[in-house]
């Protein structure tokens, strides 16, 4: 018998996987989270020995801030996303970061990713004959 398929995929992204599930049996998910330290190389070329970096956005956000905060993340994102159904371009920013924070770790970082603050934007949409107007501009759809 060979060796599993996840095997192979863990190798070909760095042990990502491993790291996860270490980190998932080592700490646990609590409900308000819990300090864990992480290592990474920040950009060297060297990989420290005591190398322990949660990659993915999802894991590091529910076992670093917990439960309650990871459902409340997903709430906001929930919400700007059916507050902006009809524009189809944060539609898309919206899943292309999601798939990105699967992984990386920059969900929370407003660098690289600003639109949580959607929710609370003023923006009217109208669709007509085929065409989004956001605050009396229209645009065209896709």
């Amino acid at each position: 018998m060979g060796v599993p398929v996840t095997y192979d995929i863990d190798h070909l992204i760095s042990n990502r996987l491993r790291l996860q599930s270490h980190a998932m049996a080592e700490y646990g998910i609590r409900i308000f989270g819990q300090y864990i330290k992480m290592v990474g190389n920040g950009g060297s070329e060297t990989l420290p020995a005591d190398y322990f970096f949660i990659d993915c956005s999802y894991y590091f956000i529910v076992l670093q801030y917990g439960l309650v905060f990871c459902v409340l993340i997903f709430a906001v994102y929930i919400l700007c996303s059916k507050k902006y159904r009809l524009d189809s371009y944060f539609q898309l920013v919206i899943m292309m970061i999601a798939i990105n924070c699967m992984i990386a770790h920059h969900l929370l970082e407003l660098a690289y990713n600003p639109f949580a603050f959607a929710l609370f934007a003023k923006a009217s949409h109208e669709l007509k004959d085929n065409k989004i107007s956001v605050n009396g501009r229209l645009n065209m759809l896709f």
